[in-house]
């Protein structure tokens, strides 16, 4: 017996899911349980091809999504930039997952190793030295004023008894806007 390649388009909630090929006859089908509400579930009857792809599909969205939280590759134009800036952010989260599993008594957030990995590669650079033009001042500019220092991340403030989520403005930033 010959076999046929199927093709199928399937809407799942809204959500166009890709074409799908398969060698599977679409008269074979499976159940599953969705839930419609918190405690409403529902059986539904899908053809064992779409079961298959949503089964191995389920850690591609994963990614997808935790990749779409830093949308990066707005900003630039040409597709070169495109291309690092996927790969990097597909590295930055393999790393993710291997740290994870390296360290399993230690959990950490992705925001958090992002924001980890990017304070270290920041502290690795040294600005140069820049020449100042005009009137010398007669006292130093203070540390955080200086070039050197313009790589800078907030920090957390802890609450007072006055306030509850207490904010400054960061004078390097006003005085560079």
């Amino acid at each position: 017996m010959r076999e046929t390649t199927t093709a199928v388009f399937i809407i799942d909630r809204g959500e166009v899911l890709p074409l799908i090929l398969s060698n599977v006859n679409l008269v074979d089908t499976g159940k599953i349980r969705r839930k419609k509400r918190s405690d409403v579930q529902e059986r539904i009857i899908k053809p064992d091809c779409v079961i298959d792809y949503n089964q191995g599909m389920g850690s591609v969205d994963r990614q997808d999504q935790l990749l779409a939280y830093f949308p990066v590759m707005h900003k630039f134009v040409k597709r070169y930039k495109k291309i690092f800036f996927y790969k990097f952010d597909m590295a930055l989260l393999n790393a993710h997952i291997l740290h994870q599993k390296i360290n399993k008594t230690k959990k950490t957030k992705y925001t958090n190793f992002r924001l980890n990995v990017a304070e270290e590669l920041v502290k690795k650079v040294s600005l140069p030295n820049y020449n100042l033009h005009g009137r010398p001042s007669h006292s130093d500019a203070p540390l955080r004023l200086q070039p050197k220092n313009w790589f800078h991340f907030p920090e957390h403030i802890p609450p007072t008894a006055n306030k509850q989520l207490p904010t400054k403005r960061c004078h390097v930033c006003a005085k560079h806007e």
